[in-house]
């Protein structure tokens, strides 16, 4: 198990650590937690605040998703990270605070991890 730390939930993420699908599944329901509880704005450690904490939540999981579920496909076909990153497309986040700062970085993070589980099966 491997954990996962997002600097912010209202741009792309900075992963600390690469996603693991544990880590998603947590996330999902301290969202629910989250949601569940009355709030004004959701201030992350870095970035502006987010004044929709429940859309930035969901945004923040899709990306996520994403991101495991690209580089896996990757990882399983055997195909070099440059390939599938340049191969994937990232028009749904692209617009995304930080996005291009961050999202390359992220993606390789992933692909890493997504490596690591397929060797240890």
């Amino acid at each position: 198990m491997c954990g996962t730390s997002a600097a912010v939930l209202s741009r792309a993420p900075w992963l600390r650590r690469a996603v693991c699908s544990g880590g998603i599944s947590r996330r999902r329901e301290s969202s629910r937690q989250w949601i569940n509880q009355m709030f004004i704005a959701l201030v992350p450690g870095h970035g502006a605040v987010a004044k929709h904490p429940n859309q930035a939540i969901s945004t923040m999981r899709r990306y996520l998703s994403y991101l495991r579920g690209t580089m896996s496909a990757a990882v399983e076909d055997f195909i070099a990270f440059d390939e599938a990153y340049d191969a994937t497309d990232w028009s749904e986040f692209e617009q995304l605070p930080a996005f291009a700062e961050a999202n390359r970085r992220n993606a390789y993070q992933v692909y890493l991890s997504m490596e690591a589980e397929s060797l240890s099966d």
